[in-house]
């Protein structure tokens, strides 16, 4: 057994999990990343979901993929692939002495999910009863109070254990499970358990000192390149970025400063990327001689290359849960600029690791962004204290360490049958 699961005496079991998308976004990365770290210690990970791009991350983990039948091909088949896929996974019981455990993530319509399991569970011939497990990554539906109460009824009944990603995902969902049963979530099946990212080796070079030089993937010294990575949705703040970015170019063309233009990257996919594009060239017309540029990159399969080209990542959300990209582009070095929410609050501190505005405040967001880039030895110290609680709070190792000793505790709990005699 690795030596990262010491204080666990326990044998590795194995673990499906689920998610009901496979695209390339946070919880996806969180799947790759855990199930990776669990494989690892010996665990017998698969995923199940419907077919996607995000196959390729999770097969790259070493995590074996069965894919069930979308959504869009109907309910009523989409429900009989689960089950199917569901059963043929647990009939392959191999003789472990651990837990077997149905993990499933993310969105609302999972949660439907947990039911099909437990029939498929109780049709099964395993040899043991599995731990069902849900994790709330946050719901970004028109009705997310609905979201958490339809949580906390499912979970009531059909999650052995619950686990959120941060703790106001706990606050969130505890209020409507205190609701249905007049009691806490904490005392009964919830946990807080932070995202985790793998760590780099060593500090990252970009703030190893005052005087390191560029990485050749970026533009030169008089071009400031800020990041923006994640779901183009409204939640997520981008048309604000897009605005500050614009009002912090003109302030550096007028200003003494070495850097002089400002590069935007926007990586990611979704509903509201026509009206960016649009809303970025409207704004470029304002300007003849515009001293910034964006790029729309669509899904990028590979992050690490994209943090390479950055100076700073900027994530002006009105809402989240615990955002994974913060916390990989703090491990890499990066100061971040992000909104005064909960859950960014609880991975940035402000001053120390990063800066943080009020939500939708595109002036202070752009003060923020342009202190950064006037002052790169101040953008230094937060990119290298961000590395630095990066690795202490937020490391995969120790994500998977806390969710693997969940999962012992919730399967001997669960039925006398998987406690030894």
């Amino acid at each position: 057994m690795s030596s990262s699961s010491a204080g666990l005496p326990q044998p590795p079991g194995r673990v499906l999990m689920v998610v009901s998308y496979a695209n390339r976004a946070g919880t996806e990365r969180h799947i790759a990343t855990l199930g990776g770290e669990l494989a690892g210690r010996g665990w017998q990970v698969a995923v199940l979901s419907p077919p996607g791009p995000a196959t390729e991350w999770w097969q790259e983990a070493g995590l074996y993929v069965l894919n069930y039948d979308p959504q869009a091909a109907g309910i009523r088949r989409m429900i009989g692939s689960l089950r199917r896929q569901t059963e043929h996974w647990l009939a392959n019981d191999v003789d472990t002495p651990g837990p077997t455990v149905i993990h499933v993530h993310g969105s609302p319509e999972s949660l439907f999910f947990l039911r099909v399991f437990r029939r498929a569970a109780d049709s099964s011939r395993a040899s043991s009863r599995p731990v069902f497990v849900f994790t709330v990554h946050g719901f970004c539906s028109h009705l997310p109070a609905w979201d958490y109460w339809f949580a906390a009824r499912v979970c009531r009944h059909w999650a052995d254990l619950v686990i959120c990603v941060s703790h106001v995902e706990a606050a969130r969902l505890a209020r409507y499970w205190h609701e249905l049963t007049g009691g806490p979530l904490a005392t009964r099946r919830g946990h807080v358990v932070h995202n985790g990212t793998t760590m780099p080796t060593g500090l990252p070079e970009r703030y190893a000192g005052p005087n390191q030089e560029r990485a050749t993937a970026r533009p030169g010294p008089e071009t400031w390149t800020v990041g923006f990575a994640g779901r183009l949705v409204r939640q997520k703040g981008p048309e604000y970025l897009l605005k500050a970015v614009a009002l912090m170019a003109k302030q550096l063309a007028t200003g003494n400063g070495a850097v002089r233009r400002v590069h935007l990257l926007v990586a990611g996919e979704g509903e509201e990327r026509p009206k960016l594009e649009a809303l970025a060239r409207e704004l470029q017309a304002e300007s003849p001689d515009p001293a910034w540029r964006v790029e729309f990159l669509g899904s990028v399969p590979d992050m690490a290359a994209l943090w390479d080209r950055l100076d700073v990542l900027a994530l002006p959300s009105l809402s989240e849960a615990l955002p994974l990209v913060v916390i990989e582009a703090m491990a890499r070095g990066l100061p971040v600029v992000a909104s005064r929410i909960p859950g960014l609050d609880e991975v940035v501190v402000d001053g120390e690791t990063g800066l943080l505005v009020p939500p939708g405040d595109v002036d202070a967001l752009a003060r923020a962004l342009l202190r950064l880039a006037q002052d790169p030895t101040f953008a230094r110290r937060l990119g290298a204290e961000g590395a630095r609680r990066a690795r202490s709070l937020f490391s995969a190792e120790r994500m998977a360490t806390e969710t693997e000793k969940l999962y012992w505790q919730a399967w001997h709990k669960v039925s006398p049958r998987n406690n030894p005699s």
